[in-house]
């Protein structure tokens, strides 16, 4: 079992691709006690390992992703900080204190556009944590999505045009303002990006005030 405490909720960035989630995650990761690794994906397919209710399997699929490789985690040291009757939350609880302990942090969260497709994932894995939705112009993203250069890596994720790109930018606000209004403001917050760009100060220190942080002059350097 981990020693490991926890200095609040997880933190988990959401936002339409093309919308300034990493760089609201880097402002966030520069906060000396907040570690949000880069984006995961990895939730989903354990999901769906996890629900055929073989957690042995589940655990083994850890040494086999790439993001957690990446992130420098081994999967005995999750394995080591489980309960005896471990379910999915304690696995991916697990995986994100290891990460977040290697860089000297106590408290975690996750930053993947993808997940925006699956809201109640989100909730279930990360067991309550609160939400920053950042929402950027769609005109904007989708001029940002356009100058995408070709053979971006993970180009299959995103629409085949800027007028698709619209459509699920406004499906996917739109379920995520309602999922806000499910969970309550306690827990979900909204940014506007350009508001962020413009005064990044002002609304970090608004950000953070909202999901239990003190802010630091580091995050808007």
């Amino acid at each position: 079992m981990s020693g490991f405490a926890a200095a609040g909720p997880p933190v988990v960035v959401l936002g339409v691709a093309r919308s300034g989630t990493t760089l609201l995650r880097e402002m966030l990761n520069h906060h000396s006690d907040l570690a949000i690794p880069s984006e995961s994906y990895f939730l989903i397919a354990l999901w769906d390992r996890f629900l055929h209710g073989d957690l042995e399997k589940l655990l083994a699929d850890l040494a086999y992703a790439t993001q957690v490789r990446e992130w420098g985690v081994d999967p005995d040291a999750v394995r080591a900080r489980l309960p005896g009757t471990a379910d999915f939350p304690d696995v991916i609880r697990a995986v994100y204190e290891c990460f977040a302990e290697s860089r000297g942090k106590r408290r975690f969260g996750d930053k993947t556009p993808l997940y925006m497709l699956h809201l109640e994932l989100l909730e279930h894995a990360f067991s309550r944590p609160v939400y920053v939705h950042i929402i950027r112009d769609v005109r904007d993203a989708a001029l940002s999505y356009a100058a995408m250069p070709a053979g971006h890596p993970w180009g299959w994720l995103y629409p085949a045009g800027v007028a698709d790109f619209a459509c699920r930018w406004r499906r996917q606000v739109e379920r995520a303002r309602k999922f806000g209004s499910s969970v309550g403001p306690d827990r979900y917050v909204e940014l506007r990006y350009e508001d962020l760009v413009l005064g990044p100060e002002r609304r970090l220190h608004e950000v953070c005030a909202r999901i239990g942080l003190t802010f630091e002059g580091s995050m808007s350097e």
